[in-house]
This record gives C-alpha cells, sequence and structure tokens, in this order.
C-alpha cells in the first residue's frame, strides 16, 4: 500500500512536468496548476461490475458508490437516497446506472449480461472515452466555477 506522503510526491512530480523546465519547484515558486474543489483530494472514477448480487442488495450497493463509502462501512440512507430514480444517478442498461457528483463518478452494472459488448467492450469503453468525458465535464465545471468566482480553488 503506498502512503498518502508518497502518492501525493509522485502526482505532484507527474504535474510539474508540465511547467516551465527550469529547476525544481520550492515552497517560494508557484505552479502552473491550481487546485481546486478540495486540496489535496482526488476524485475517483470507478467502473464496478457485481455479479451474483441479490436484487435487494443493488440499491444499497448503488448508495454506498454515489457516496463513495468503503464496502463495510455502516449506512443509513432513507427510502429517496435508495431510489433507483435518485438525480445522480442515469440509467444505461437493465441494473447499470452511471453515477455523477462532485465526490466523483462511477458506473455500476449489477448482474450484467455475459455477453462480449458488456464483458469486454464497456470496461474498455469506461476506461477511455467515458473516462475522458468524466474528465471534461469536471474541467468545464471547474472553469465555469472559477470564472464565476464561485470556486475553492486553494
Amino acid at each position: 500500500m503506498i502512503h498518502w506522503d508518497h502518492y501525493r510526491e509522485i502526482i505532484e512530480a507527474l504535474l510539474n512536468t508540465g511547467g516551465e523546465k527550469t529547476a525544481a519547484p520550492t515552497a517560494d515558486t508557484t505552479s502552473w496548476w491550481q487546485e481546486v474543489f478540495v486540496p489535496g483530494q482526488l476524485l475517483p472514477f470507478v467502473a464496478l461490475f457485481a455479479d451474483g448480487i441479490e436484487p435487494e442488495k443493488i440499491n444499497p450497493l448503488l448508495y454506498k458508490t454515489r457516496n463513495f463509502f468503503h464496502a463495510s462501512q455502516d449506512i443509513h440512507p432513507t427510502s429517496q437516497d435508495l431510489d433507483v430514480a435518485h438525480e445522480r444517478l442515469m440509467d444505461y442498461a437493465e441494473n447499470q446506472w452511471f453515477v455523477f457528483s462532485l465526490d466523483g463518478g462511477a458506473f455500476v452494472a449489477c448482474n450484467a449480461p455475459p455477453s462480449e459488448f458488456f464483458r469486454r467492450n464497456m470496461p474498455d469503453h469506461l476506461g477511455k472515452q467515458y473516462f475522458l468525458l468524466f474528465l471534461l465535464t469536471l474541467y468545464n465545471t471547474f472553469a465555469n466555477q472559477a470564472a464565476l468566482g464561485c470556486g475553492s480553488a486553494a
């Protein structure tokens, strides 16, 4: 398991490759990037394919995924929280949803059909095209917030 300090060093090293090719940044220099939303927090993008899940466990799984709770976290959702018509869920196919929020993005498939498309093509698309769309949407959201002066940039 990577310790947060090491992970942060890796991310900062990657980000520093995009700036001017000068000496390594110090505490006195500014970065070419600006943190938005919650400084130091990454936004997850999850593709979750759950097989053999019982129908009564689907809605709690969606709730946990939508809120990015860990699997063993105790939850106490309201009936509205468990509704598959929730505003942060978008139906994709039977028992499959996209999840959107400023906490992150996800795709949840419960007992997906065993077809080539759902088992091979869709996971590939999620890691490429859909992930790119997620990043572009986040960029647009944060750019609009910054332009309006309502972002929480660090």
